[in-house]
C-alpha cells in the first residue's frame, strides 16, 4: 500500500478535519426532518429511518461492489482491493483513528467504534462511479427525484436525503449533479464527547 510524502498527508488531514468538523457541528440542532426519504423498502419491511447506529444506508456501487455509511470499512477494503493512496490520523470527532481511502473516481474516510473501523464519509469525484440507484456526476435533477423522491435538503443547491443516521448529500449546478456525498449523522451524544478527543487540526 503506498504511503502518501509528509505534505500531502498533513494537507489532506487538514482537509479531512475541516470536513468532519463541519459535519459534526451540524449535528443535534434538534431539528425533526421528515420521515420521507425517497428509499423504497419491499414486502412492508420496517423504515430504518430511526434505526440509529443502522447499517441501513444509501450505497455507492463500484463495479457491482456496494457498500456505505456504518459498513466496516475492512471487508469493503477486501473487495474494494488496494487503495491508490492511503493514510490514517487521530480523529477530531470522535475517539480513536480515522483511517482515509482514495480510489479512482471516489474516496472515504472511517470512524472507530467498538475495535472496528466503519465507514463515516464517502464521496463521489468522477463520472465513472454511480450511487447503486445509478446516480452520478451529470445525472440530471428528474432522475435524482424518480430515485429518491422529496429531498429533505433546506440549503440551495443541495438535495439532502436521510436513512437511518446517515445521509446522501447530492449537490446540484441548474439541473445537473456535480458531486455526492454519503456522511454519518452523528447523535449529539457522540458530537458531545469530541471535546475529549484528540486536537489534530491546526
Amino acid at each position: 500500500m503506498k504511503q502518501w510524502n509528509n505534505k500531502k498527508k498533513i494537507v489532506f488531514m487538514y482537509l479531512a478535519c475541516l470536513l468532519l468538523a463541519a459535519m459534526a457541528l451540524g449535528c443535534g440542532s434538534g431539528k425533526e426532518e421528515p420521515k420521507e426519504s425517497g428509499s423504497q423498502k419491499a414486502d412492508g419491511q420496517e423504515d430504518p429511518e430511526e434505526k440509529e447506529g443502522s447499517t441501513e444506508s444509501y450505497m455507492i456501487d463500484v463495479n457491482g461492489v456496494q457498500f456505505g455509511i456504518n459498513m466496516d470499512s475492512e471487508t469493503v477494503v477486501e473487495a474494494l482491493g488496494e487503495p491508490e493512496e492511503y493514510f490514517e490520523g487521530e480523529s477530531c470527532v470522535s475517539m480513536g483513528l480515522e483511517k482515509y481511502y482514495r480510489y479512482p473516481g471516489y474516496s472515504f474516510s472511517t470512524y472507530e467504534k467498538d475495535g472496528k473501523h466503519l465507514i463515516a464519509y464517502i464521496s463521489i469525484t468522477e463520472d465513472t462511479i454511480t450511487t447503486a440507484e445509478g446516480i452520478g456526476l451529470g445525472s440530471v435533477k428528474n432522475d435524482v427525484l424518480k430515485a429518491y423522491g422529496n429531498d429533505n435538503g433546506d440549503v440551495q443547491g443541495l438535495m439532502k436525503f436521510k436513512k437511518g443516521d446517515m445521509a446522501l448529500n447530492i449537490w446540484m449546478e441548474g439541473e445537473r449533479v456535480t458531486g455526492i456525498e454519503f456522511q454519518k449523522n452523528w447523535p449529539k451524544q457522540e458530537v458531545d464527547q469530541q471535546t475529549q478527543a484528540p486536537v489534530c487540526c491546526p
